[in-house]
């Protein structure tokens, strides 16, 4: 919903989000634009393979910032 906002430049931010209402900073909404131009489906499942995508490369990369590792790589993405 921010992002069809963002797209209409309209506020933000609307009294009947009620809780939801500053859950994302406004800058956030202008990124999510493209996503918000798909139909839901198909932006909840880009969404989602982007997300464990990015689980994936954290995993991948966090032994590398390990300054003395001492297990194997496999054991500590494992654990």
């Amino acid at each position: 919903m921010a992002a069809v906002r963002a797209r209409a430049a309209a506020p933000p931010y609307r009294v009947e989000d009620q809780h939801y209402q500053f859950k994302s900073l406004p800058a956030f909404a202008v990124l999510a634009v493209p996503g918000g131009a798909r139909p839901l489906q198909t932006a909840k499942a880009v969404w989602y393979v982007i997300s464990i995508a990015l689980v994936v490369a954290l995993l991948a990369l966090s032994p590398s910032l390990l300054p003395d590792r001492r297990r194997p790589a496999w054991l500590l993405v494992t654990a």
